[in-house]
């Protein structure tokens, strides 16, 4: 059943972002290594992707249930 909830899945999704960054980020003054920040920043991007078509696949399923 869907829930009442409105959940703002856009600011979810840039939390992974941002949080990837910033592990990038830390990772890249540790080691003094763009790869690291790079590699964590699409890291983010992949886990919001995933994040937002899981989303969209769970609803979808929803939608066909009759919800």
């Amino acid at each position: 059943m869907p829930s009442d909830s409105s959940i703002d899945h856009g600011q979810i999704a840039a939390m992974f972002v941002v949080l990837c960054t910033a592990i990038g980020f830390w990772l890249f003054m540790q080691t003094d290594n763009v790869g690291m920040l790079t590699t964590w920043f699409w890291a983010g991007i992949g886990l919001a992707g995933i994040y937002l078509l899981t989303t969209i696949a769970n609803t979808l399923d929803e939608l066909d249930a009759g919800y």
